[in-house]
């Protein structure tokens, strides 16, 4: 794939993550002899890319990053320093500087300007880091609408960080997990919102897939945010002798989420990817444990 044809795919990208479009979006195959994608502008697009960019995983930096997941921040603000920077203006009219659409769109304009190791460098930097647990859980959210761009978005990813040099990533890092169950203040709100944000724990959890797994333990679901469905499922699973099984689901999640960063550190000469794989890993080990002492906690409440 040629410079021009690469830039049009990365547009196309930006602007189908953007807003549903109103003609048909036609992507060449990823590989020679693949299958395109066409998306049309069907009403079921445009409902699905609703639901999960808007409110299942909206696909911006700082959601991954932030404590409490919180839209904007630092991290954001860190994404806009660097476009300024180079000379690249970002819409944040409607959506962050970090959101994956701005991210695309400063990709291509770093591309037009034959600045490609400066290109790697943000993919390592200001992408890396989060793109990885985002396409899994778009995957894992299996909607035959929006799910398919996954692969799309990955192989621009990689291309961009392929083969340029590693950057020194040893001032990038996450933000310190302070989350304990040692903690005396440690109630099931502080562990509702621990496990709900993908910063601390490094789970990236649909709201919908908590309410399947409510559903699968016949317990109620609750109301309100992911933080407040996780409390309302350990209060509930309490009174059901279903916290056995809510610990499996988390304990699962861990494993899902694991493996996910081993695959992407195995995939050799993609630069940077090590870095963050060993820094989530030590999270979701972490997380682990968090679950195993849970586990513990009520089966000694059992006996």
């Amino acid at each position: 794939m040629n410079k021009s044809e690469r830039l049009v795919r990365l547009e196309k990208l930006a602007s189908i993550l953007e807003r549903p479009q109103n003609s048909e979006v036609v992507f060449a195959p990823l590989k020679d002899g693949g299958a395109s994608l066409s998306i049309e502008p069907t009403d079921e697009f445009a409902s699905e890319h609703y639901r999960v960019f808007c409110h299942e995983l909206m696909p911006a930096a700082s959601v991954f990053l932030e404590p409490r997941s919180m839209l904007g921040g630092e991290v954001s603000a860190e994404s806009w320093s660097e476009m300024k920077a180079a000379g690249y203006d970002p819409d944040t009219s409607s959506i962050t500087a970090d959101h994956l659409v701005n991210q695309l769109r400063f990709l291509v304009h770093l591309v037009e300007q034959d600045q490609t190791q400066r290109a790697s460098s943000f993919v390592q930097r200001h992408m890396l880091g989060w793109i990885p647990a985002f396409l899994a859980t778009l995957r894992r959210l299996d909607s035959g609408a929006v799910s398919p761009l996954a692969a799309y978005i990955e192989e621009a990813v990689l291309h961009l960080a392929l083969p340029r040099k590693s950057e020194d990533l040893s001032r990038s890092t996450l933000i310190p997990t302070l989350f304990s169950l040692e903690n005396e203040k440690t109630g099931l709100v502080s562990i509702g919102i621990f496990l709900s944000t993908h910063a601390e724990s490094g789970l990236a959890i649909p709201k919908s897939t908590l309410l399947h797994i409510a559903r699968e333990l016949r317990l109620p679901p609750g109301f309100g945010s992911k933080s407040q469905t996780i409390e309302g499922l350990f209060r509930a699973a309490g009174g059901y002798d279903s916290l056995p099984a809510l610990c499996d689901f988390f304990d699962d999640q861990v494993e899902l989420h694991t493996q996910v960063w081993s695959d992407w550190s195995s995939r050799v000469g993609v630069p940077g990817i090590a870095h963050w794989s060993v820094r989530w890993k030590e999270k979701l080990l972490h997380t682990s444990k968090v679950v195993k002492t849970l586990r513990r906690s009520a089966t000694q409440a059992a006996s």
